[in-house]
């Protein structure tokens, strides 16, 4: 590719997939729109009438002008989303739920829409021939949801038949003039022309997906998210019969997924035993990740991975030689089937001594060990592990599986040759200091707060059992032997700070990770000292590390500001429900005191995104920032900035 070819390209990357969702939207946005305004717009019918469709028309060309005039289709798309939201106030005031989804959308579209670069005229023609078959697709998309629409209320019918007869003629003209324009070239042009839309497609159908690190990750779970969803749809899944919503199948399927253990709908009682298989099986694909998995099928069989799709799992892997990337798969496979069958078989014995038979023993064991392995938090008992605060054999069992996975493999697996003082990985000594200190730290507050409270009826040394368990499973693992609602507020404090700590970099756990909290911590501790540095264990950290712990602990913060200003918009739960709620699902703990069953459709598809963010979100935000290395061609000169 020629150099004045390379912007263009790495323009293209988001043009026509924003180009054809905006065709794909309005024709039906505005179709309700116009339906709405029909209903409740009285004496100002014909008003809105026309504002819908000057609406329509400004939104509509805005959208096939984003590749052609930079500037004219952000001020028309603008004029005809203002328009949407003159017509449909009323609606909004009466649902501040909706009216805040409505806004994020908007703002979100208007954002992508204004943050399009200016082209000049021979990209424009590029782009044009490029995204032709996005301008056809997205505008045909629209013609069967009108006609659905147009099924479920024969009454309107000839207005939505207007809308789709509409859709089709756009789709058809604009698909013409697009293949006019290009046979208009001159020869040369023509296949110049040819050449990029074939090089465009070949990088919507292959670099979109293995590109990026970051990028293939959030899509593998959200179609593990997806497919589970529409799995547990299904009656089958169901202990009556009786289907679930889609909403509660998808809330479901990813906190399953996303290893979180927020459930509307009881596990042990509507969930069928084949209902239960599919989460479990969901919950081990989320916690090994189906990047793992799917290379670790690649190796099994004996074919070599190609050397982007390495790189990509090397990442993923947080591996840096490639060359140890079959082992580095081999050990996390190797620990998680022997972690998970020692746990099931220690479990499968605790249980039986409970007058239990041994098949429902044995399924509930291998239940609990996956789920506490992964940190999920599910459990095929109604009231978590409540039933066994008594029984420290369970208890233990089920926290050092939480333990070892919230623990990377490569941490785990360096255990030995710590007890043996050899030389380790600095990240090895961070995560295991950390996770100790956490454990311990949080053990003792918990039991110093709550001996006369939530333990006041245990013994002595079910007490420290239980203030140990609940210490581990704050930490993103979601199970709990005590009764949380009878918490008190400084506890529930102690186990949200916990909840947003998370584990370690490489395991199961949530949070924004103890490493990242531990280099803080000594950043900190160093700029107190005055010495602008962070060191542990006679190593320096890197600046680099240090700014991205920071990046990342901050848009966490901020993420759960967000989430939990969308909660309190839109739901009625008391503040501090919906603080430990947020957090609960931000760092894919599970743990809940009363809030997830008081959630509306709205309020439990915020919780949903923000388990997802939880899950995919830190090492997210980690693979972009390590590929985002640029070096700038001058450094600006330094000056003193007064904070604190």
């Amino acid at each position: 590719m020629s150099d004045d070819q390379s912007p263009l390209r790495s323009r293209s990357r988001r043009l026509p997939a924003l180009q054809g969702t905006l065709l794909a939207a309005t024709p039906m946005v505005w179709a309700a729109t116009l339906e709405w305004a029909l209903e409740h717009s009285g004496h100002e019918l014909v008003w809105s009438v026309v504002e819908v469709v000057l609406g329509f028309i400004a939104t509509l060309l805005g959208s096939s002008l984003l590749t052609t005039r930079s500037r004219a289709s952000r001020l028309l798309f603008s004029a005809g989303v203002l328009l949407l939201a003159t017509v449909t106030w009323r609606a909004w005031t009466a649902s501040p739920s909706w009216a805040l989804i409505a806004a994020v959308i908007a703002i979100s579209c208007l954002g992508a829409v204004w943050s399009t670069p200016d082209l000049d005229i021979s990209e424009r023609r590029a782009l044009w021939v490029m995204t032709s078959r996005w301008r056809a697709a997205g505008l045909s998309s629209t013609v069967g949801c009108l006609v659905v629409v147009a099924a479920l209320d024969v009454g309107r019918s000839l207005v939505v038949a207007a809308g789709a007869i509409v859709a089709v003629m756009l789709t058809v003209g604009l698909y013409l003039a697009s293949l006019r324009r290009l046979r208009g070239q001159p020869a040369g042009q023509r296949r110049s022309a040819d050449q990029f839309r074939r090089r465009g497609e070949r990088w919507l159908s292959f670099e979109l997906l293995y590109g990026s690190p970051a990028r293939i990750l959030v899509l593998t779970f959200f179609v593990l998210c997806a497919a589970g969803a529409l799995g547990l749809s299904l009656p089958i899944c169901s202990s009556t019969g009786v289907a679930f919503d889609m909403i509660d199948a998808a809330f479901t399927s990813v906190s399953a997924v996303c290893v979180t253990g927020l459930i509307v709908v009881d596990t042990a009682r509507d969930v069928s035993a084949f209902g239960q298989a599919v989460i479990l099986t969901l919950i081990q694909l989320g916690g090994l990740g189906i990047m793992t998995l799917s290379t670790a099928a690649l190796l099994m069989l004996g074919r070599r991975m190609s050397m982007r799709y390495e790189g990509v799992a090397a990442e993923l892997l947080s591996v840096e030689d490639r060359s140890t990337l079959s082992w580095a798969l081999r050990r996390i496979l190797l620990l998680t089937v022997i972690a998970e069958l020692m746990g099931a078989a220690g479990l499968t014995f605790a249980f039986l001594e409970t007058d239990q038979t041994f098949s429902t023993a044995l399924w509930r064991g291998v239940f609990t060990s996956i789920s506490a392995f992964c940190n999920a938090g599910f459990a095929i008992q109604s009231d978590s592990l409540i039933a066994y605060r008594r029984d420290p054999v369970v208890l233990h069992i089920v926290s050092t599986l939480i333990v070892i996975g919230g623990l990377s493999p490569a941490v785990v697996t360096a255990i030995p040759a710590v007890v043996r003082r050899r030389n380790v990985p600095l990240q090895v000594k961070l995560a295991l200091t950390t996770t100790g200190a956490l454990l311990v730290g949080g053990a003792f507050l918990y039991a110093a707060l709550e001996w006369s409270g939530s333990l006041e009826q245990l013994g002595f040394a079910h007490r420290f059992s239980n203030a140990y368990f609940q210490s581990v499973t704050a930490r993103t693992a979601g199970f709990n032997s005590v009764d949380l609602m009878a918490m008190r507020p400084a506890t529930l404090t102690v186990m949200i700070a916990l909840m947003f700590i998370g584990g370690s970099p490489g395991g199961t756990a949530g949070g924004v990770k103890t490493t990242t909290f531990v280099v803080l911590l000594l950043a900190v501790g160093g700029a107190l000292r005055g010495r602008w540095e962070a060191n542990a264990f006679g190593r320096r950290i890197t600046h680099d590390t240090v700014y991205r712990a920071a990046a990342i602990f901050l848009v966490g913060i901020l993420t759960a500001v967000t989430a939990l200003i969308a909660i309190q918009v839109t739901q009625t739960l008391r503040t501090e429900e919906a603080i430990f709620e947020v957090i609960s699902a931000l760092g894919t703990v599970g743990l809940s005191i009363g809030g997830t069953s008081q959630l509306d459709e709205v309020g439990k598809a915020i919780i949903m995104v923000c388990m997802f963010a939880g899950r995919v979100g830190p090492l997210t935000l980690f693979l972009f920032l390590s590929e985002r290395k640029v070096d700038p061609p001058w450094k600006y000169p330094d000056e003193t900035v007064e904070v604190g």
